[in-house]
């Protein structure tokens, strides 16, 4: 009789074990989809003669309230800012508004960055990167995102 009552009470342990990871494992499976688009999309641009240069990524949708994300993989100069643009329509003939929160940041050749803004608060859907840079021959590798994780 005391060997069935120890093995009913494993039983329920390993029953209550069983539905605390199936949870769990629902809860980060929800959470990870409902992530935004944060999938980075190269921008690749040259300039030959300019010193100061302001160029804009294209418009991507903007799935959350997440900070943009790039990576300033391979380019020839450092970013001196960076700027979130936000709008309504998906093409740069679309207006595109500033939604920089704070001050822009700079992006140094080799290193990645997050920049707050205000693209979803403003209910803008559409987001793009502008980057501003003093450099004569500059060549822009760039990966990036509208949303971050």
């Amino acid at each position: 009789m005391l060997q069935t009552k120890k093995v009913s009470n494993v039983i329920r342990y390993l029953g209550l074990v069983i539905f605390v990871l199936l949870i769990i494992s629902v809860v980060a499976t929800n959470s990870v989809s409902a992530a935004g688009n944060y999938h980075d999309t190269l921008y690749e641009y040259i300039e030959g003669g300019a010193t100061f240069t302001q160029v804009t990524t294209p418009l991507r949708e903007k799935w959350d309230y997440t900070s943009s994300y790039a990576y300033n993989m391979k380019s020839n100069t450092d970013i001196d800012k960076v700027k979130v643009g936000g709008s309504e329509g998906p093409t740069l003939q679309d207006v595109v508004y500033d939604c920089t929160y704070g001050s822009p940041r700079s992006l140094l050749m080799g290193r990645s960055g997050y920049f707050p803004n205000l693209v979803k608060e403003r209910e803008y859907d559409y987001a793009c990167l502008t980057f501003e840079f003093y450099k004569v021959g500059a060549y822009l590798y760039i990966w990036w995102s509208p949303d971050s994780i």
